[in-house]
C-alpha cells in the first residue's frame, strides 16, 4: 500500500506541475484528475471514505438494526427450540 501511495503521490506532484503549463481546456481536465487523486490519497492515508466523519463501526444501534415483526420472531423461536424449525427465507412484514 505505501508503494501504491508513493505513486499516487509522485502522480499528483507531476499533475499539479504540468498544470502551470497547460492550456485552459487542460488545466480543466488535470484539475479534475488533482481532484480524484486527492480524493483516493486521503482513502489511503485514513482507510475511511472521505468525507464521512465516522465509520461504519461507529453507526448507533437504529441505523444498524433490522425491523422485524416481534411475533414472527417469536413464532421462529418457538419452532426452532421444538425442533419444528425448517429451513427456509422469511420474509419481513417491511418486503
Amino acid at each position: 500500500m505505501k508503494d501504491l501511495m508513493k505513486q499516487y503521490n509522485k502522480t499528483f506532484y507531476q499533475i499539479n506541475k504540468a498544470k502551470e503549463s497547460a492550456s485552459e481546456e487542460d488545466f480543466k481536465i488535470l484539475s479534475g484528475m488533482v481532484g480524484d487523486l486527492q480524493y483516493a490519497l486521503e482513502w489511503m492515508r485514513t482507510a475511511k471514505r472521505p468525507g464521512n466523519r465516522r465509520g461504519i463501526e461507529r453507526r448507533v444501534a437504529y441505523q444498524r438494526a433490522i425491523p422485524a415483526d416481534p411475533q414472527l420472531l417469536q413464532v421462529l423461536v418457538s419452532a426452532y427450540r421444538t425442533g419444528r424449525a425448517r429451513y427456509r427465507r422469511v420474509e419481513s412484514a417491511s418486503d
